[in-house]
């Protein structure tokens, strides 16, 4: 997760703190399925920058 949360943390807005936690079955999940779902809960939280349309 911290790697995930490295590569993905360019495109989120500074000034916010930012906690994600780990579920047991995140352990079965691929790397990308973690970045992937990481993304997806910043961009619910309407945290990413403007110029981010992945």
């Amino acid at each position: 997760m911290r790697e995930n949360f490295r590569k993905i943390s360019r495109f989120i807005k500074t000034g916010y703190l930012i906690i994600f936690t780990a579920r047991v079955k995140s352990s079965e999940a691929s790397y990308y399925d973690i970045e992937r779902d990481m993304l997806n809960a910043v961009r619910r939280a309407r945290l990413l920058k403007e110029d981010v349309k992945k």
